[in-house]
């Protein structure tokens, strides 16, 4: 495949929550969007991951690394302070955050937990809300907001992926509701979301199926092939940049045509 050109964000400034291991999705979007000509910074959910994601990530000093627990509104508020105090502002941001029990999610739906089901909401859905209400202020005119979806589990029942795939349909919802909310001020301010293939993250490895969903996706695509995250992360910076300025309250999928391909002959035949 051809390289992919890089789209000019110089002088740019982003703020990237979910920090964690450089296979990740938030560390790959922040390399993709320094390479364009941005500045970085981003976030994790406490001090201990603070110091682990900077030295799994070199070249991300820690003073570019924020904490924001997204399970506490008090967490939020003192970053956003942080960075106001710093006189910093913001032409975007992204929320890469994801959680839920992994004890959990290998158990039956039925069986999860008051106490799981709980925590995955307030750190999926409700922290996403007050992560992007908190940096409100700090951010430029036409500055544009991501979160990151997985479109399938949102829309279809997936074995294993139960409590996450729950979150990811509140997220996507919430994703069009601030984009109506955030419209109306006036600044053209916008929020979309993106919804990978399955990569190999190490998140991702740890849900139930992985390998045999990676095949699946595959085999399904008219490419036959599973995205990358090259192509991933383009698409996030074309989404963040003002290339994409006509584009609001979206999904954007990006999976090498798996979910456009579901009666795929080449597959039908087999089974």
């Amino acid at each position: 495949r051809k390289k992919i050109s890089m789209i000019d964000l110089k002088e740019k400034k982003y703020l990237v929550a979910g920090l964690s291991m450089p296979d990740g999705i938030a560390a790959g979007i922040g390399r993709r969007l320094e390479q364009c000509g941005a500045s970085v910074l981003y976030t994790v959910m406490n001090s201990d991951l603070k110091a682990e994601a900077a030295k799994a990530n070199p070249g991300v000093e820690k003073d570019r690394i924020f904490v924001s627990n997204f399970k506490f509104e008090e967490s939020i508020s003192a970053m956003a302070e942080d960075l106001t105090d710093r006189g910093i502002r913001l032409d975007g941001a992204v929320n890469a955050t994801g959680y839920a029990d992994p004890g959990e999610m290998e158990e039956p739906f039925r069986e999860s937990s008051w106490e799981a089901m709980e925590e995955a909401h307030a750190i999926n859905v409700i922290g996403t809300r007050f992560f992007f209400t908190e940096i409100l202020d700090l951010l430029n005119d036409g500055a544009s907001l991501l979160v990151l979806s997985y479109h399938p589990g949102a829309a279809f029942a997936i074995p294993g992926y139960h409590l996450m795939g729950i979150q990811k349909a509140a997220l996507e919802s919430l994703m069009r509701y601030l984009a109506l909310d955030f419209g109306q001020i006036g600044r053209g301010l916008r929020v979309n979301a993106i919804s990978p293939g399955i990569l190999p993250t190490r998140s991702a490895r740890a849900v139930s199926g992985f390998q045999i969903g990676m095949e699946y996706e595959a085999k399904i695509s008219p490419q036959t092939r599973n995205v990358s995250m090259d192509e991933v992360t383009a698409e996030a910076a074309w989404l963040l940049s003002p290339f994409s300025s006509g584009t609001n309250g979206q999904v954007r999928i990006i999976d090498t045509g798996f979910l456009a391909a579901a009666m795929n002959p080449r597959i039908l035949k087999d089974v």
